[in-house]
């Protein structure tokens, strides 16, 4: 039937009239209505704008009059165009109550903050990579790579003197003097000189001993004047280190910076009948320092080492509990610096020295015994003390621990000084060590110790005989 055009056309005739509204078609199902779902956006607790839940309506209802599909809450809930409302009078509130920051300003607020904190731990990193150097190389590697110093603050300039003297090998010494990274670490300390605390200020002195570094007069004049200040504040080990590095530097401090470690000398050397100074061996710090001689008068540290903290350079504190005294390393030490140059120490500090030195003497060590024997032989002096001194060389500390140079010091201490009340036992002791080693001697130390001999009346032909 189709496939006659007249047919067809007739059949779709009849299927527009049905489409039409006309009841000779066929009957067509009626459509179901549509649901729209509309979204609202509403403000949520947190201030953000975001999606509502989805309100149902149906689609031309209002336009034809049928009413709405009305929409079931949660139970105990609200409608969601009033949990809106509330929302969004809830946020209103909060944020009424909530502090207001102050508007941002240039150099100033949240900015600010974080550049500080930036800053800050820029510095802890630059400390932290100067305090694991092993050695000038990689000192200088940490200064070069951080600008040549021009950042650092005053605990990496600190911190970075301490490693210097720390590192440096008696090779090196004085080898820094055209070194364009030193210098620049050099020119930061001077900026920032005035900023050193007391310690750091100490261990900058002992460092430029350690290298033998003369920084020119205006780096002194302003690192003696900050010594100056607070000397009172120095512990006993600055007050050590700031003599014995003018002493090794063969640098005269000022008569008002020596007046005042001197006087800081004479507390720290305090003697209480009641007080213990006894040390065990076992008590002894192990660092312990060891020193070589200069050859014109008394001996020059070779070493000089101190405690500090991980990355900053400072010491670490000692028990504040107790009185502060100068350790018996310390004491010596102290007390050669002052009379270096042949300069006396006040009648206080001498008296308070020999007492307390007489009470440990059984606890020093070869070269802290060169050390008084030398100072007394420069000053005079110490017929109390001396006696004490040489026994303890014999007796506890053992004259073949003493290496040449130590030994000459001692007995050249003894007769330089004049003193009289050596046991002659004790000098004999020396003699036959002395016999026994002369071999080690260079030339210089053994002038001095067949002089000190013969000065202390042992037996010339006695002398002559034993080391020829």
């Amino acid at each position: 039937l189709l496939r006659c055009p007249t047919a067809r056309a007739a059949a779709s005739a009849r299927w527009v009239r049905c489409r039409a509204g006309g009841g000779s078609g066929p009957d067509e199902a009626p459509r179901s209505q549509v649901t729209r779902v509309r979204r609202r956006r509403r403000v949520t607790r947190e201030g953000a704008n975001g999606p509502s839940r989805p309100e149902h309506e149906i689609a031309g209802a209002e336009t034809e009059g049928t009413p709405p599909v009305p929409v079931t809450s949660a139970p105990g809930g609200s409608p969601p165009r009033a949990r809106t409302r509330a929302y969004a009078a809830a946020d209103t509130a909060a944020s009424a109550r909530r502090p207001q920051r102050p508007s941002a300003t240039r150099g100033g607020g949240r900015g600010r903050e974080r550049r500080s904190r930036s800053s800050l731990d820029d510095a802890k990193s630059v400390n932290a990579a100067l305090a694991n150097t092993r050695s000038l190389r990689e000192l200088a590697d940490v200064v070069t790579r951080h600008d040549n110093a021009k950042l650092f603050n005053v605990i990496n300039v600190a911190t970075a003197y301490s490693r210097l003297g720390r590192h440096v090998r008696d090779d090196e010494r004085g080898s820094l003097n055209t070194q364009g990274w030193y210098l620049s670490l050099e020119l930061r300390m001077i900026d920032l000189l005035p900023d050193l605390k007391p310690w750091s200020a100490s261990s900058v002195t002992w460092s430029l001993a350690r290298l033998e570094r003369d920084p020119g007069g205006k780096f002194w004049t302003s690192l003696e004047t900050l010594l100056t200040q607070h000397a009172s504040e120095l512990e006993p080990q600055g007050v050590a280190n700031v003599l014995w590095a003018f002493a090794v530097l063969e640098r005269r401090m000022p008569p008002g910076l020596r007046n005042k470690l001197e006087g800081a000398a004479t507390g720290f050397c305090g003697f209480d009948e009641g007080q213990s100074f006894g040390e065990s061996e076992k008590e002894r710090p192990r660092e312990r320092k060891s020193f070589e001689t200069n050859s014109k008068a008394g001996e020059r540290p070779r070493e000089r080492s101190f405690d500090s903290n991980s990355g900053n350079g400072e010491r670490k504190p000692r028990d504040t509990t107790t009185e502060q005294t100068f350790k018996p390393y310390e004491m010596t030490m102290a007390f050669w610096a002052l009379t270096r140059f042949g300069e006396r120490v006040s009648p206080d500090l001498s008296h308070a020295f020999e007492r307390k030195c007489a009470a440990v003497a059984n606890l020093l060590k070869p070269k802290e015994l060169a050390n008084v024997a030398s100072a007394y032989g420069r000053v005079g002096g110490g017929d109390s003390l001396l006696p004490h001194i040489a026994a303890a060389a014999v007796t506890r500390a053992g004259l073949d621990q003493f290496t040449p140079n130590e030994f000459a010091n001692t007995i050249w201490g003894f007769a330089k000084a004049g003193c009289k009340s050596i046991d002659e036992a004790v000098i004999s002791s020396f003699l036959e060590n002395f016999a026994e080693r002369v071999n080690e001697f260079d030339p210089r130390d053994l002038s001095l110790t067949m002089w000190a001999l013969a000065t202390l009346s042992v037996g010339g032909s006695s002398t002559s005989g034993s080391t020829s």
